[in-house]
C-alpha cells in the first residue's frame, strides 16, 4: 500500500510505520518547500552568490554549502538570522508560514523562466531605454 499525497510525492505505508523521517512538509493539503530550497531561491532572487549572501547573513559558507547541496535542514536560529536582516526582512512571511501579504511588504522571491529576478528585469527594461529616459 502507498499513501498519495496532493503534490504527487506517495512514499511506502511501511515507510510511515517504522518512524523514519520524510524531508517533505505537508500543509493545508499541498507540499512546501523545503527551508534550504527556500534559502537558496532567496539567495539567488537577490543575485548573489554564496559567498556574499553569507557575508550579508552572518551564516558560515560550509553551512550554507551544505544547505543548498541537501545535506542539511537550517533550524529556526538560521531562519532568525537571516529573517532579522534588513534585505532579507520582506521575506519572512513567506519563508516562516509560505504566505505573503505585498500590502504589508511581504513577497515571495520572482523568478522568470531562466531563473533571473523577474522584478530587476522590469526595472532595468523601464529605466534603460533610451527614448524613456529622454535622451
Amino acid at each position: 500500500m502507498r499513501y498519495k499525497f496532493p503534490c504527487d510525492f506517495s512514499i511506502p505505508a511501511w515507510s510511515l510505520n517504522q518512524n523514519l523521517q520524510v524531508s517533505l512538509v505537508i500543509k493545508s493539503g499541498l507540499c512546501q518547500m523545503k527551508m534550504s530550497e527556500k534559502l537558496k531561491k532567496i539567495r539567488k532572487a537577490e543575485g548573489l552568490t554564496q559567498v556574499k549572501f553569507c557575508e550579508i547573513s552572518g551564516i558560515a559558507l560550509g553551512t550554507l554549502k551544505n544547505y543548498e547541496g541537501g545535506h542539511q535542514e537550517p533550524g529556526i536560529q538560521v531562519v532568525l538570522q537571516v529573517t532579522h536582516n534588513p534585505r532579507f526582512k520582506k521575506y519572512t512571511l513567506w519563508l516562516m508560514a509560505d504566505e505573503i501579504n505585498p500590502k504589508a511588504g511581504q513577497i515571495e522571491p520572482a523568478f522568470s523562466l531562466n531563473g533571473s529576478d523577474v522584478s530587476k528585469k522590469k526595472e532595468q527594461k523601464k529605466s534603460f531605454h533610451p527614448r524613456a529616459s529622454g535622451c
